[in-house]
């Protein structure tokens, strides 16, 4: 056997492998079990929210400037939206 017969036999060989513990029926019956049991309405976790008070929105505002969006209310991008130079680069 020759150098190139034998790496393509090993990738053949792996592939082969990586396909079979990648197609465990086992584990997505578990996961479809175990999401049956949770009711997720039944948890009410907004209320207990106390992250969101100390929200730093800095990086949202960056991140909808970049994308086009208009500022929501208290950002600190806000005053830019009226520049024509920034109206130019939203449309």
């Amino acid at each position: 056997m020759n150098i190139s017969t034998s790496i393509k036999l090993i990738v053949a060989l792996s592939l082969a492998a990586s396909f079979l513990f990648a197609c465990n029926p086992n584990t997505s019956n578990n996961s479809k079990k175990e999401n049956k049991k949770l009711d997720s309405l039944k948890q009410d976790s907004i209320g207990k929210a106390d992250f969101m008070a100390k929200y730093d929105r800095y990086y949202n505002d960056i991140s909808r400037f970049m994308a086009g969006l208009e500022q929501t209310e208290g950002s600190s991008l806000a005053k830019f939206d009226t520049l024509s130079s920034t109206k130019k680069y939203h449309s």
